[in-house]
């Protein structure tokens, strides 16, 4: 699977969407990241346990599907480069990552937008935040 993946880019680089969904995957190959068009990535349903910091080079990005995932950390710094994305779905995923606070951390001076970056139910479980109507996320 990897070489039909590290072949992507280069057969396909003005790619938009891409669905890798239940591929039993454990890395995405950085050279994905190099798809500067993508917009939708669904990596639902892999067994990865982190992304690679390239994925900041995907900066069309709008939407990515970790769900069902074994992630243990995230690149945080890289995802918030993705200017474009209005979608980060990572439900049953996170529960046990361990970069939590870093993840609190990130979100509070975001906070006009991380109701359209992360499920609701999300913030306010899994990161103590509390989320009303404008948007706003609450401490």
């Amino acid at each position: 699977m990897s070489v039909l993946l590290a072949d992507i880019p280069h057969k396909f680089p003005n790619l938009r969407g891409l669905n890798l969904s239940y591929n039993k995957l454990t890395v995405l190959p950085q050279e994905i990241c190099c798809l500067k068009s993508l917009e939708v990535l669904n990596l639902e349903g892999n067994q990865l346990t982190t992304l690679p910091p390239e994925i900041a080079q995907l900066s069309h990005l709008r939407k990515i599907t970790l769900w069902d995932n074994e992630l243990k950390s995230l690149p945080i710094q890289a995802i918030l480069q993705c200017t474009q994305l209005e979608e980060f779905a990572i439900e049953n995923t996170l529960a046990k990552a361990k970069q939590l606070s870093a993840l609190r951390a990130v979100l509070v001076p975001m906070a006009f937008h991380v109701c359209n970056m992360f499920p609701v139910t999300f913030i306010e479980e899994q990161l103590g935040y509390k989320v009303v109507g404008d948007n706003t996320v609450w401490k």
